[in-house]
């Protein structure tokens, strides 16, 4: 399908869910359900205030884009359910 004239192509945003295992001041690594840790670029999120309070040890909901070397850039974290089974596969 082509897009209408005049139409801006808007990336989708991937998200990505874990637990937080170590925070530093613009970055979190996270476990996600697959165990391979996962490091978070949080400073937009921080600067948006689109954050929820993280501490190690909670369950997060990332919403970002992940660049060629695998680090994250978070658009926005939320808390998510501490429960694995319900995190959702990252693309």
């Amino acid at each position: 399908m082509v897009p209408p004239p005049g139409s801006q192509r808007v990336p989708l945003v991937s998200q990505i869910f874990g637990k937080i295992i170590r925070i530093d001041p613009a970055q979190i690594t996270i476990t996600p359900a697959d165990g391979a840790p996962v490091t978070v670029d949080t400073t937009e999120a921080v600067a948006a205030v689109q954050r929820a309070r993280l501490v190690v040890g909670r369950a997060v909901h990332v919403f970002g884009s992940r660049d060629a070397t695998g680090v994250w850039h978070a658009h926005s974290i939320q808390l998510a359910k501490d429960d694995r089974a319900l995190w959702q596969p990252f693309p």
